[in-house]
C-alpha cells in the first residue's frame, strides 16, 4: 500500500490546505490505488533560557539527571537546571514520557513530576542551543 505523509508543522494554513487539495486530487485521477493518509501536526513548544555559557550551548549527557521548570525565564539554564518559558508546563507532562530537547539534540524522559516542573533522565545526550 502507498503512503502519503504530510509535514503540516511548518506550513502557512493556505500552504497546508494547498497540499491536502493536491492529495485529494491525486486519489480522485486515481480510484483504483489505495493509499493511507498520515498527516504529521506541530507540538507543543517551549524554550529554554539563555545558557550561563560563553559558548550559548548546553550539553547534557547520557545517563544524566536534568530539572526543568519554569518561572524563572530570566535565569540562565545550565546542564543540570533548563529553564523554560512556560510556567505551567508540568501539567501537561506524565510519567516516562519521551521529551526531545532542541528538535531531538538530546532526549530524556519524565521520571518526576512536581508543580514546579519536571525531572528528566537523558536518554540521549547532546549540545542543545539556547532559546532553542
Amino acid at each position: 500500500m502507498t503512503t502519503c505523509r504530510l509535514n503540516l508543522s511548518h506550513g502557512s494554513l493556505k500552504e497546508n490546505l494547498k497540499l491536502i487539495s493536491n492529495y485529494r486530487q491525486a486519489r480522485r485521477l486515481r480510484p483504483h490505488k489505495n493509499c493511507a493518509f498520515l498527516l504529521e501536526l506541530k507540538g507543543r513548544e517551549i524554550r529554554i533560557s539563555h545558557s550561563a555559557d560563553k559558548s550559548k550551548t548546553i550539553r547534557v549527557r547520557t545517563g544524566s539527571t536534568v530539572a526543568m521548570f519554569g518561572g524563572e525565564f530570566k535565569t540562565a539554564s545550565d546542564p543540570t537546571n533548563l529553564r523554560v518559558n512556560n510556567e505551567s508546563f508540568q501539567r501537561y507532562m506524565k510519567p516516562n514520557e519521551v521529551v526531545y530537547i532542541d528538535d531531538g539534540k538530546a532526549i530524556g524522559i519524565v521520571i518526576q513530576i512536581n508543580e514546579n516542573g519536571v525531572l528528566l533522565e537523558i536518554k540521549q545526550g547532546g549540545t542543545i542551543r539556547e532559546n532553542c
